[in-house]
């Protein structure tokens, strides 16, 4: 069989408009794949490069204000480096036995800014610079008040010159201790939680005053009230 012969043949099986359509459906394909590389390569250029992956610390679970991070608090999460925020922890041993500075979520990357320096305690850790924290006896019930209230101190001296001073004003609350033993002996002596105050120095003084000559009494300012010694804490529990 030559040549000719073969070509007849393909000519008797492939009438032109089987052709004309065979050749229209190659070229629509090519056409069809060029256009999807230059779309892919597009949306390539378009896409942000977060770089590498990178190992931070995270929180396992919400964690509040002033908690002291354990081990079993936070895990190591991988994340592209572009989303990883400034100061983020890599290792875990460098969260451990620090305080939080502020209340984070589950997930949220620990950074050294949201932490105590190491070795501070949990309430030096709290204290921002200018305020001193005091501890003050009151005679108010357990779950009368709470890390974040507002109170005022009000201090009555005896003597031939008997007279009541506030001693602070507006002062937050940072932390409620645990209820005076009972049993004290003292006269007089105060049975109810001790209140840690944020104060300025001026009133931290007044405060040991009252508390060493005068007999204090709290009064809880109202939510609305701003006081002078305004500072934002997390809530707390009594006796947490």
């Amino acid at each position: 069989m030559d040549l000719s012969t073969v070509v007849d043949a393909l000519r008797r099986k492939w009438p032109m408009s089987a052709r004309i359509f065979f050749a229209l459906s190659l070229v629509l394909g090519i056409g069809a794949l060029g256009l999807m590389s230059g779309y892919r390569s597009r949306i390539e250029r378009l896409r942000p490069d977060l770089g590498p992956p990178t190992s931070v610390v995270v929180a396992v679970h919400d964690l509040g204000r002033g908690a002291m991070v354990a081990d079993a608090d936070v895990a190591l999460r991988t994340l592209p480096l572009g989303v990883v925020p400034k100061g983020a922890l890599t290792a875990t041993a460098d969260a451990a036995g620090r305080v939080l500075l502020a209340g984070i979520g589950a997930d949220d990357v620990l950074t050294s800014l949201r932490l105590a320096p190491k070795g501070a305690g949990p309430l030096a850790a709290l204290v921002p610079p200018g305020l001193l924290a005091v501890v003050v006896q009151s005679d108010l019930p357990p779950g009368a008040v709470r890390a974040g209230d507002r109170i005022d101190v009000f201090t009555t001296f005896g003597g031939a010159h008997a007279h009541t001073e506030t001693s602070a004003s507006g002062a937050q609350v940072l932390s409620v201790l645990a209820t005076a033993a009972a049993g004290s002996t003292d006269i007089g002596a105060l049975a109810g939680p001790q209140l840690v105050l944020l104060v300025d120095p001026t009133t931290a003084s007044s405060l040991a005053y009252a508390g060493a000559f005068g007999h204090i009494a709290i009064a809880v300012d109202p939510p609305e009230v701003t006081g002078s010694q305004e500072f934002a804490v997390s809530p707390s529990p009594v006796g947490s």
